[in-house]
């Protein structure tokens, strides 16, 4: 299961990132539309911050096969820091990050007890 866990990390990660951006994209749009409309009861989007912690979990999931306890790490960021940026729409994107995280911390090496 070496091989399969850390595979399914990488791909699950990406495809959560994948979605993720094109996600927070719409969902920063819309508010900046609304706001430029004269909407003033929108909430501030923080676009560029979600955009980094997807950076995050693309970086997480391309280690996933070399380093998959630094990629359960990263990936478990970004899965719970996007909740913060595009509210319910996470419901979408966090559960691709989360199921990659735990594939990666399970397929990670297991130390030798001394």
């Amino acid at each position: 299961m070496h091989l399969i866990g850390r595979l399914g990390a990488l791909v699950l990660g990406l495809i959560g990132a994948v979605i993720g951006l094109v996600v927070n994209f719409a969902y920063s749009a819309f508010h900046d539309i609304a706001r430029w409309a004269g909407d003033t009861h929108m909430d501030s989007t923080h676009g560029f911050i979600g955009f980094f912690v997807l950076v995050a979990g693309i970086i997480g999931s391309l280690i996933a096969p070399v380093a998959p306890s630094a990629a359960a790490v990263l990936l478990l960021i970004a899965g719970i820091g996007i909740i913060f940026i595009v509210k319910w729409f996470a419901l979408i994107i966090t559960p691709f990050f989360l199921v990659a995280a735990v594939l990666a911390y399970l397929d990670r090496p297991q130390r030798a007890v001394a």
